[in-house]
């Protein structure tokens, strides 16, 4: 949180101090992390120079209610049981405690997508379909999704209709090694600007295009061909070893940390970046990973703002059913 801007790295600071966190776990959201999803939220907006009320909580204690819903239960029992639910349930409150004076459902949506990545489940839906959810959400208006008929008799039925929501946009990431030849992982490597090149012997580069300036004062451009990882290859007919597909999608950053899992690389599904426009794109300066706030192998998932792989202009190829098989 130190990149943000100083004023409001203090209001972060001091609400930080005013938080007694009791819900914590590894599929759960702190009040912390709901506190940075908002902040985050506010720099990034001011930074554009959009509007943006007083940012920080207008009671602090209206947020903190919103994250105890998680850990809601009785009999030693929680209440919500599946991830979805949990996850359901803290967007609900997020949405209609409104705890913070500006941002209450860019915050939720935001916490939400957080929330998910921590349980193993991305977006499979545009953004687009979860804003009419928050709306719906805010004016009580979810019965103007099917399920909630279904829901209505029950306890807590929006909150029923959100986890139903949840479950049905989004996905499990798939983290599963397909077994592709080097000649159909040379074709999915270039939709993101990568190709196999200098076949020698029994190895193969994976390379990039990049532009260096040189000449007299460096004021000359030019595009050369540079080396990421080198592999042992015997011919481009043959099936990529798990260890070198591993290591290819490693140093090119096409992982599920980066948001793109095995449904985005072989499969042809959208990364968090097409389904997430650009308006919504944050800053790659975030905390490393294993923090506190998911960091930049999270939040280069959100935008066109992170460095790292992009497909290219080129209309996406998309893999015929049976030429990738999970190995």
């Amino acid at each position: 949180m130190d990149k943000i801007l100083p004023e409001l790295r203090k209001q972060y600071e001091m609400w930080k101090r005013q938080i007694d966190d009791s819900v914590a776990g590894p599929r759960l959201v702190s009040g912390e992390e709901v506190l940075r999803a908002h902040y985050l939220l506010a720099d990034y907006f001011l930074r554009e120079g959009e509007d943006i009320a007083a940012p920080g909580p207008r009671d602090v204690n209206l947020m903190m209610s919103a994250v105890g819903r998680q850990k809601t239960g009785y009999g030693g029992r929680d209440k919500w049981q599946q991830d979805v639910e949990v996850c359901a349930t803290l967007f609900f409150g997020l949405v209609k405690n409104h705890a913070f004076h500006d941002g209450n459902k860019r915050t939720a949506f935001l916490t939400a997508i957080y929330h998910l990545d921590k349980c193993g489940r991305t977006l499979a839906v545009p953004q687009k379909d979860f804003e009419k959810l928050a709306l719906a959400t805010a004016a009580g208006r979810l019965d103007q999704f099917p399920k909630y008929k279904r829901f209505v008799r029950k306890r807590d039925p929006e909150v029923r209709t959100i986890a139903d929501f949840f479950q049905k946009k989004t996905r499990k990431v798939d983290a599963r090694y397909y077994t592709v030849t080097f000649r159909q992982l040379d074709a999915i490597l270039r939709r993101y600007g990568y190709y196999f090149a200098n076949l020698i012997g029994n190895h193969i580069d994976v390379v990039r295009e990049v532009e260096e300036r040189y000449g007299f004062l460096r004021r000359k451009r030019r595009t050369v061909r540079k080396k990421v990882v080198q592999v042992g290859c015997p011919s481009m007919s043959k099936e990529v070893n798990v260890k070198a597909l591993k290591s290819i999608l490693r140093t090119t950053g096409l992982t599920p940390e980066n948001g793109y899992d095995s449904q985005v690389v072989f499969k042809g599904a959208d990364p968090l970046e097409v389904l997430i426009p650009k308006s919504v794109s944050y800053p790659p300066w975030f905390p490393a990973r294993g923090s506190a706030w998911g960091g930049p192998a999270f939040w280069h998932r959100l935008g066109a703002a992170a460095t790292g792989p992009r497909r290219s202009e080129a209309p996406l190829a998309v893999t015929r059913r049976g030429d990738c098989a999970p190995s």
